[in-house]
């Protein structure tokens, strides 16, 4: 089993070069996601594992250690879980 991370339905927006604010609108926190952090943040579009956001890094850093991508991106997805952001659910394999 692995965990399904999603993207709640109640967040607003805004850009700023490559960064990304986010903020959850009931509770208003406020997360700024630099260009890895909004990679990952929209990898979550339709919902996504944290074994095929590291993919995706994978391919495009191939040369980067695997255990290194897996932990930056569940650095960024714990982070956006704190924040009320994303959800975490366990999914069937």
């Amino acid at each position: 089993m692995s965990t399904l991370y999603r993207r709640i339905e109640s967040f607003d927006h805004e850009e700023f070069e490559d960064e990304l604010v986010l903020m959850e609108a009931e509770s208003q926190a406020v997360v700024t996601l630099n260009a890895t952090g909004r990679t990952v943040w929209e990898a979550l579009d339709s919902g996504a594992t944290v074994e095929e956001i590291g993919g995706l890094f994978q391919r495009a850093f191939p040369d980067n250690d695997p255990a290194v991508i897996r932990r930056d991106v569940q650095g960024v997805l714990d982070t956006l879980v704190e924040a009320g952001l994303v959800t975490a659910d366990v999914a069937e394999s």
